[in-house]
C-alpha cells in the first residue's frame, strides 16, 4: 500500500514578518529589562515574567515557525490525516481532520484558485459538511467523503497525493465513482464554497 507525507511550512510573508516583528519585540524588552535594568510604567512586570515572555516569544516562536508550523499530511492503510501543526496539538477546533479508509468514496486533482484577502492558506468549511486545508494557492486533492461533504486538501505534490489515496480505495467505491457530482472551480472561490 502506497504512503505520503508531505509538510507544508508558513512562508508566507504576513507570517514571517509578524513572528519576526513580535520576536525582536520579545527580545528588545528582555535586553532592555536583563542587561540595562529598566522599568517602565507605575506597576512594571517582574523580570522573571519578562524572562518568560523572551523564551516564549523570543525563542519558542521563531522556533516553532521555522521547524513545527505548517499543514501536514499523511495517508496510510487507516486513511487520511490532515492537521495544522502545532494548533492540532493543543486541540485547537477545526485545526484537524480524519478520513477513514473506509469513508473514502472518491478523489481528484484540482486547481485551487487564490483566495482573496486570505494570502492562500487556512481551514474552510461549509455547512454540508465539506472541508478544505489550503497553505497555498495552486493544485490539491478534493476527496468524496461516504458520510457526505468533500475534503479538499492543498499540496504541492497533488497528483503524488492522489495517488496515494486511491491506493486505498476499495474496489467498490471505484466502480461509484461516476456517480459523484464534482464541484466546478469556481466551487471553491469566496462566497460559494469555503467562505
Amino acid at each position: 500500500m502506497a504512503r505520503f507525507h508531505e509538510v507544508q511550512r508558513f512562508r508566507q510573508p504576513p507570517v514571517v514578518f509578524l513572528g519576526g516583528l513580535l520576536t525582536v519585540a520579545a527580545w528588545a524588552m528582555a535586553i532592555d529589562r536583563v542587561l540595562y535594568g529598566h522599568t517602565h510604567g507605575v506597576d512594571p512586570a517582574p523580570t522573571w515574567i519578562v524572562v518568560a515572555i523572551w523564551l516564549v516569544v523570543g525563542i519558542g516562536l521563531p522556533l516553532t515557525l521555522l521547524t513545527q508550523a505548517g499543514l501536514v499530511t499523511d495517508i496510510d492503510a487507516r486513511g487520511i490525516s490532515v492537521r495544522f501543526a502545532p494548533l492540532s496539538a493543543f486541540f485547537v477546533p477545526f485545526s484537524d481532520i480524519r478520513a477513514c479508509q473506509s469513508d473514502i468514496r472518491a478523489c481528484q486533482v484540482v486547481t485551487i484558485p487564490p483566495l482573496e484577502g486570505s494570502d492562500h492558506w487556512g481551514v474552510r468549511t461549509r455547512n454540508d459538511g465539506s472541508r478544505a486545508f489550503i497553505m497555498r494557492g495552486g493544485s490539491g486533492v478534493m476527496v468524496a467523503l461516504l458520510s457526505g461533504g468533500t475534503l479538499t486538501i492543498g499540496s504541492q505534490r497533488s497528483q503524488e497525493l492522489a495517488e496515494a489515496i486511491a491506493a486505498h480505495l476499495k474496489p467498490s467505491s471505484l466502480s461509484r465513482q461516476d456517480e459523484h457530482r464534482w464541484p466546478e472551480a469556481t466551487d471553491l472561490t469566496p462566497g460559494t464554497a469555503f467562505t
